[in-house]
């Protein structure tokens, strides 16, 4: 242990004399590392790590889809058949129902718009939800039962009740209802991703208060869902069974009328781990590549500093072989400095993974599943020590083929001529076309990458969302008569004309982009499909509110809206393919006007306008901007501020408290910031493809520089010459820069190679995050070659400026 102690000493001492090659490698290597632990946690998380719920291998999410003959209509589920599962079920062990929601929570004083989970007793057991204190819900809560109990979160517990000690038995109100509280649920608890794309719940009540039509085969719910727990002699295909045998005949004689009689409910029940992880996988496994790239290009560099280091070394290393050291002691003495650096730079890029992934769960929390689980586990760290282990080996083994132990005596007696190790010319060339061949590779990635996220960013949404509101209220109960709410709708309408600044407003039932969607389907006269299409219910100033161009026919007028007229406009998309179901027509949108279409219940609709097409980001890939609009009158407005006028919840809060008691806030929010919540995913993927990308470019030109300029200083005596003997300097460096370009174009063409086979890999798997743009392709390219020539220009030009007598007296 001394000896080992008294190396090591050595070592650093040696190593301390170099600060140039330590601080150098130690970058480079860390920062790498550091961006491949963080990596590597994220894919153990989303692909090995199991839920942290009791027994989730063999927990299923239960969710249901439409089948209509090869076509299947998923992401909206049957109140009915759910709790049919639920009651009836006999091949799980256990089954929790979930239903998604938001309330105001009118017992505080700023009635907040709270987000609500409406379950089961049985999600608690399944999920194991930790409690603070009190309990989770018991046969006192399960259906039917309606007791108004509730469970409220830790977050609203401490920020909104300053962790009262007294808060169970307390009531809290939640629109007009009120409800006792059971227990506080620790914030250690992870939501399922699936049941919290976009915030988690922070109040639990019983599944009876949903207040939604749970016996009727005409409503489905896209935030509806339900948790299963197999048996021991059960499989998801034997549950699957059971629902299709249990729910389709009772679907069949009850729940399709009209035109959609030929559609069957389907079992869609899948492993609880791969509903909640989906596609996000290929987005670790293709983060996980970027960062093994740039690994793999910063082990490149290192290895030509190594070299660099074994030339410094080598007559130190022939000293030692003439006073007996054998091949193995000189490995020792390599690969312990090669371990010192590995491992300085694995400490430092622990530290650095540590960060990144804090930064990774603050700014992408709901943009990948889980990330509230991630963390440096001893997973992590185990793979860090056997990476360190590995890389300290691989840089030793590489560094040792420089040295032929047979010649290091004999070189002593060489009076220092030739001492020098020199790295043969083929090595030279792959180090250069390996660095290449990874970078090209991952910039080629990373540009499909930006090019499908740019195309999200900068698609045109179709209308203008700058100073644009959307509102919708909570009138209460007060209002039970429709003639009481049309009042009201116009009431509102009247007063909220009145504040400052307002353009123009409107009446709908959603903004125009939004996460999520209301569907149906429509069909022509012969109950053939024409499509199902997402819709909006909207008043006769709409389209004007928002800026949506009328294209063919007219808009709504308010007869309609009095009239609540049968009749619907269609966006360009979708008219084009009703045009093309119905076989009407020489396909202009101008045909359409005045056509018939039915709904899946039988009611017929005339066809009065056209309009533009809307971009909405969250479901463009699904509805290709088709959409339906249909007239009514709502107590939900679109609001247009004219430029320079901001519009608040203060505002609109005081206008309420001052004409309409009873109405709160449910919901206020511009619709630039929707739109900017539905492409934040894209903007996170755009910048960290773009950092990627400059890493890898920023690695690529210092490991080709070095190689190059290795290459340039090892041939000094040869260029020296060749000046000394009258050749030109242009034609030296343009001949130096050729031979040097060989094995980039090499890298280049191989690299090409594997991104054809990857990219046919990528279209099968995740062909929703990348788009092939040949400007931006080139782009990248062309940066590329930029700055391999450069790498190449400038050591050869370094070495030409010089005396060529100098030159030659040097060697």
């Amino acid at each position: 242990m001394r000896f080992l102690i008294n190396d090591i000493k050595t070592t650093a001492a040696s190593l301390s004399r170099v600060p140039g090659f330590v601080l150098t490698t130690v970058f480079t290597l860390s920062l790498t590392l550091g961006v491949l632990l963080a990596a590597f946690s994220l894919n153990h998380l989303l692909l090995f790590k199991a839920l942290p719920y009791p027994d989730a291998q063999k927990l299923i999410l239960m969710e249901q889809e439409l089948q209509e003959g090869d076509r299947k209509f998923s992401g909206s589920q049957y109140f009915v058949a759910q709790k049919l599962m639920y009651q009836k079920q006999k091949s799980l062990d256990s089954m929790a129902l979930v239903f998604r929601d938001n309330a105001i929570l009118a017992s505080l004083r700023d009635k907040p718009l709270t987000e609500i989970s409406y379950v089961t007793p049985e999600y608690f057991d399944l999920l194991g939800v930790p409690v603070v204190i009190g309990r989770g819900f018991t046969e006192q809560e399960n259906i039917d039962n309606n007791k108004p109990s509730a469970l409220i979160s830790e977050y609203l517990w401490r920020t909104q009740y300053g962790k009262d000690a007294n808060i169970l038995g307390q009531s809290i109100t939640l629109g007009e209802q009120q409800y006792k509280v059971v227990g506080v649920v620790a914030s250690s608890f992870a939501e399922p991703s699936n049941f919290a794309d976009d915030a988690n719940s922070q109040i639990w009540l019983p599944w009876d208060f949903h207040g939604q039509d749970e016996e009727s085969w005409n409503y489905v719910y896209s935030a509806t869902s339900a948790i299963g727990k197999l048996a021991p002699t059960s499989s998801i295909a034997q549950v699957t069974a059971e629902f299709n045998t249990l729910v389709d005949p009772i679907f069949q004689q009850n729940g399709r009328v009209g035109k959609a009689k030929h559609q069957a409910i389907v079992a869609q029940f899948q492993d609880f781990q791969v509903a909640i992880i989906g596609d996000n996988k290929y987005i670790g496994l293709l983060v996980l590549l970027g960062a093994g790239v740039l690994l793999l290009i910063a082990c490149a560099n290192i290895v030509n500093l190594f070299f660099s280091r074994a030339a410094q070394r080598q007559r130190a290393l022939v000293i030692q072989a003439t006073l007996g050291a054998k091949l193995k002691h000189l490995f020792f003495d390599i690969w312990l400095e090669s371990l010192l650096l590995s491992t300085a730079s694995m400490i430092i890029g622990l530290i650095i993974a540590g960060w990144s992934i804090e930064l990774l769960r603050s700014v992408a929390s709901h943009a990948l599943p889980r990330l509230s689980e991630l963390s440096l586990d001893l997973t992590a760290v185990a793979f860090a020590g056997v990476l360190t282990l590995t890389l300290s080996l691989i840089f030793s083994v590489i560094t040792l083929k420089l040295i032929n132990h047979k010649q290091l005596i004999s070189q002593l007696q060489s009076s220092g001529k030739g001492t020098g190790a020199q790295v043969n010319a083929k090595v030279r060339n792959a180090l250069v076309g390996s660095q290449i061949c990874l970078a090209t590779l991952l910039l080629l990635v990373t540009s499909l990458v930006m090019s499908n996220a740019l195309n999200v960013l900068n698609h045109p949404l179709g209308f203008e969302d700058e100073n644009l509101y959307n509102l919708k209220l909570d009138i209460g109960e007060g209002y039970p008569e429709d003639e009481a709410k049309m009042q009201l709708s116009r009431d509102l309408l009247a007063q909220l004309q009145k504040i400052n600044g307002v353009s123009n407003i409107s009446r709908a039932s959603n903004p125009p982009i939004r996460r999520g969607s209301n569907n149906t389907g429509l069909f022509n006269n012969d109950s053939v499909k024409l499509g199902h299409f997402s819709f909006v219910t909207i008043d006769d100033n709409y389209f004007n509110t928002v800026g949506l161009k009328v294209l063919a026919g007219r808009g709504y007028n308010q007869q309609d809206i009095r009239d609540d007229s049968e009749t619907i406009i269609l966006s360009k998309a979708a008219a084009t393919k009703v045009i093309a179901g119905t076989g009407d027509g020489n396909g202009k949108i101008e045909d359409i006007i005045g056509k018939v279409v039915y709904s899946a219940g039988g009611d017929i609709w005339t066809v009065i306008g056209v309009v533009d097409n809307v971009y909405n980001p969250y479901n463009h890939e699904k509805t290709q901007g088709a959409m339906m609009y249909f007239s009514s009158s709502r107590t939900n407005f679109i609001i247009r501020m004219q430029d320079g006028n901001a519009l608040t919840k203060t505002q609109i809060i005081n206008l309420l408290d001052e004409h309409f008691a009873e109405v709160k806030v449910w919901q206020f929010t511009s619709i630039s910031d929707i739109h900017e919540q539905l492409v934040y995913q894209k903007k996170l993927t755009l910048w960290l493809s773009l950092v990627l990308g400059l890493f890898a470019l920023l690695l690529a030109a210092v490991g080709i520089y070095g190689v190059i300029s290795y290459n340039s200083q090892m041939r000094r005596y040869e260029l020296g010459i060749r000046m000394s003997l009258g050749a030109k300097s242009k034609r030296i460096l343009l001949e130096f820069i050729g031979e040097s370009f060989a094995p980039i174009a090499a890298g280049f063409g191989f690299s090409l190679l594997l991104a054809v086979i990857l990219y046919s890999f990528a279209q099968q798997h995740i062909n929703q995050w990348l788009s092939f743009d040949w400007v931006m392709v080139s782009s990248c390219l062309l940066a590329l070659i930029a700055i391999a020539l450069a790498a190449c220009y400038f050591p050869a030009k370094k070495i030409i400026a010089s005396d060529p007598i100098k030159a030659l007296r040097n060697e």
